[in-house]
């Protein structure tokens, strides 16, 4: 029997150019982060705004593109690491509303999310969801999906969080980079 699929998994293939398209883009985002880009004629802004919806794009093709083998471990795999991109990219959310409704309190006025920090909430959930695919996918092949306590996990999993604490560590200093004008 067939399984329900919103999103349809595209080809391998398209992992490829969904990588080079959000390499591109991110080089792009960097160079527009230091000044517009004299060869496109669109303000600061509007170049930053363009680049973050390609790197979107490019983050969404290899989020929905099979492995070259797709086996079942791919699919577990994979499925958790739905789960923790949902919830952080939901937390994160969640967080910042919060965060935006405690400064209106104390301003006195109401204060709104604009589109470019909701797209970066869910580019942050996406970029944790392919975070944790690819570290239990390749870092960690005898990894453990259970549902025992965080300490446990925490010493059957060293490797995974070490290197999801790089990868946050990387990420903190691109959205830094990114916003130093």
């Amino acid at each position: 029997m067939k399984s329900l699929s919103v999103f349809p998994m595209s080809c391998y293939k398209n992992k490829v150019y969904g990588l080079v398209i959000t390499f591109v883009a991110l080089v792009a985002l960097l160079a527009v982060s230091h000044g517009p880009l004299p060869f496109i004629q669109a303000s600061a802004d509007e170049q930053f705004n363009l680049f973050f919806a390609v790197v979107t794009f490019g983050l969404y093709m290899i989020a929905w593109s099979k492995e070259k083998n797709d086996d079942e471990r791919v699919q577990k795999i994979r499925a958790k690491a739905m789960q923790v991109g949902l919830g952080v990219m939901v937390t994160s959310i969640l967080a910042l509303i919060f965060c935006i409704d405690v400064l209106a309190i104390k301003k006195h006025e109401v204060t709104t999310l604009s589109g470019i920090e909701l797209a970066l909430m869910l580019d942050f959930g996406l970029g944790a969801y392919l975070t944790v695919f690819y570290i239990g996918l390749f870092f960690d092949p005898a990894w453990m999906y259970n549902d025992d306590t965080v300490m446990v996990n925490l010493k059957k999993n060293k490797l995974f969080f070490v290197i999801y604490f790089l990868a946050v560590l990387v990420l903190f200093v691109l959205i830094f980079l990114l916003r130093k004008k």
